[in-house]
């Protein structure tokens, strides 16, 4: 918190004392807000729970099995059985991609041939655990921004802080002969506090009298001009021993049990909850989407790993290992090559460099750490046949088999001569927002990262409830973004009423056989939708919250259309 830069007063005087009390209390909240929560224990107890949740669940109950078959959790390209079909013709002297069933990274097999598989389950805790712990340090730095955001003062406020500076000291003195006259007794302590009052007014008026506003002033304006420029160390005489209404230090927000918050000197500025980041990571582990993922043994969790792990890495700045993650993620299934702009765009935040000059850096990296990969995979398997046994399905959508995305029904339903075009533009549909979104907030990677997961979990052929576990811990960053949105009851409602109907439609169709595909894509378009929304109306609280603070004369004001 910035120092007041009104001259000390006379330390003997109330006023001074009732300063140094403000003061002090502010170093408080500033020393509460430099502390790193990764240090205080209580914060990561639900990290942990979400650990002992995945070994409970896989020790003592069958979800296991039950999730490895749900459509919703795992696609024809993380399935846990379509592994071990690869895995067992691999070890059997059997080329892995004949048969079209094994659809996924040859370098898997490596790491799963040698794994014992009492250790299995626990890869896969470690893997979440791991992606927790990434995404802990990322919000790190989101929570490092959040409270380093500048919030340019209105210009009435620069005014009256001009005026305030010029009467300070006569002000000082009126106001400590004001204290003294309040004590000599109990008739004089009303008028004193009158008195002292209209000197605090005349004091952050620039001299003027206390303003009196007529009854539709009040309703109308709501700019206080007044108290605009009141700085957070100096407070009202009639609210100096209130300590939650002025300064929200330690002892207000650990009553009542809330996080710390960043009170504005600026009243036109929104009072922000500082992000926590042990929280991010609780809310990624205890998610129901990402508990059933690690019970389905999804390899998607390989790729989340890759993608956070290049995010991290590129904002601590080293580039090669950031890139090498998300050549890996890449590698796995495609579509993570999005992370790029988000990654190239930290560590030019980072440099103080253009995007573009960094990309001219870190692409090379990407390209041959992809290609070392791809080389290590041709040693391998001895030929080139993953490539159109993986990344082919992927772009061909060969698997029809159903999820939750958009692909499968369009092409189940489609004749085959309009199949090459709708395929083209459904893939395009995916990699489009690329660019203008990293164009648009490039001022802000890790919302770019969200939007890229987002889009992924939503407009990829093959996408499962671990993707939207993933894009939600990222949604979860962004919490000073949750007042501006509209319709986050409508998202919310949506998804949960989608999760809920999804297995039961599938039942009536799969198996129940009282229902059809449509009862099960329509279902899946809600959840869709429901991501959708989500997503745009997050872009459009950023925008309004960006114009908010860089408009600080308009902010707050209210605009009426009025029809004649």
């Amino acid at each position: 918190m910035a120092s007041s830069p009104h001259p000390p007063a006379n330390p003997s005087s109330p006023a001074a004392a009732t300063a140094a009390t403000a003061a002090a209390r502010a170093s408080t909240v500033a020393a509460s807000l430099a502390l790193p929560s990764s240090h205080d224990p209580v914060v990561r107890i639900p990290v942990w729970a979400g650990v002992v949740v995945r070994v409970l669940l896989f020790t003592y109950t069958d979800a296991a099995p039950y999730f490895r078959n749900r459509v919703e959790v795992v696609t024809p390209i993380t399935s846990w059985k379509r592994l071990q079909e690869g895995l067992f013709m691999y070890r059997h002297g059997i080329p892995p991609y004949e048969g079209g069933v094994f659809h996924q990274a040859p370098l898997l097999l490596i790491v799963f041939n040698f794994l014992p598989p009492i250790l299995i389950p626990l890869l896969f805790i470690l893997l979440d655990y791991w992606i927790a712990r990434a995404l802990v340090a990322v919000a790190t730095h989101k929570r490092a921004l959040q409270i380093a955001e500048v919030w340019p003062p209105a210009r009435a406020a620069a005014a009256l802080d001009a005026a305030e500076a010029k009467a300070q000291e006569e002000d000082d003195k009126a106001q400590a002969l004001t204290m003294l006259d309040g004590t000599r007794g109990g008739d004089t302590v009303g008028k004193s506090l009158l008195t002292e009052g209209g000197a605090w007014f005349a004091k952050h008026a620039g001299g003027a009298e206390p303003p009196v506003a007529s009854d539709e002033e009040r309703e109308i304006d709501h700019d206080d001009t007044v108290l605009a420029s009141m700085p957070t160390t100096d407070v009202p005489p009639w609210l100096a021993d209130d300590t939650d209404a002025v300064v929200q230090g330690k002892p207000a927000y650990e009553r009542a049990g809330a996080p710390p918050i960043v009170k504005p000197a600026d009243p036109t500025q929104p009072v922000d909850n500082v992000l926590h980041p042990e929280d991010v990571g609780s809310l990624y582990l205890l998610n129901p989407y990402s508990i059933m993922t690690c019970l389905a043994q999804s390899t998607l969790l390989f790729t989340l790993l890759a993608m956070v792990a290049g995010l991290q890495y590129a904002i601590a700045g080293k580039r090669a290992v950031s890139m090498m993650c998300l050549a890996i993620a890449a590698y796995l299934s495609l579509y993570p090559v999005m992370m790029v702009a988000p990654a190239v765009l930290l560590l030019a935040q980072r440099r103080a460099i253009s995007p573009i000059q960094e990309l001219k850096t870190a692409a090379p990296l990407f390209l041959g750490s992809l290609a070392t990969i791809f080389g290590l995979s041709y040693l391998l398997i001895g030929s080139w046949e993953f490539l159109p046994s993986t990344y082919g399905v992927i772009l061909s959508v060969s698997d029809l088999t159903p999820n939750i995305g958009l692909f499968w029904y369009f092409f189940i339903e489609m004749f085959d001569q309009f199949r090459p075009f709708f395929l083209c533009v459904f893939q395009i549909m995916v990699f489009v927002f690329v660019m203008p979104i990293s164009l648009v907030f490039r001022d802000h990677p890790l919302f770019v990262a969200f939007a890229m997961s987002a889009i992924m979990a939503i407009f990829k052929p093959y996408p499962s409830v671990g993707d939207t576990a993933l894009y939600l811990a990222f949604f979860a960053m962004h919490q000073e973004l949750f007042k501006y949105m509209r319709n986050n009851y409508l998202v919310f409602a949506a998804m949960l009423f989608a999760t809920v109907l999804g297995p039961l439609f599938h039942y009536l169709w799969v198996y129940a056989g009282s229902g059809n595909a449509n009862f099960y894509f329509a279902i899946t378009l809600v959840f869709g939708l429901a991501r959708i929304i989500l997503l745009t109306d997050t872009g459009h609280a950023l925008v309004l919250r960006e114009w908010e603070r860089l408009h600080p004369d308009l902010r707050r004001r209210r605009v009426e259309i009025v029809h004649k």
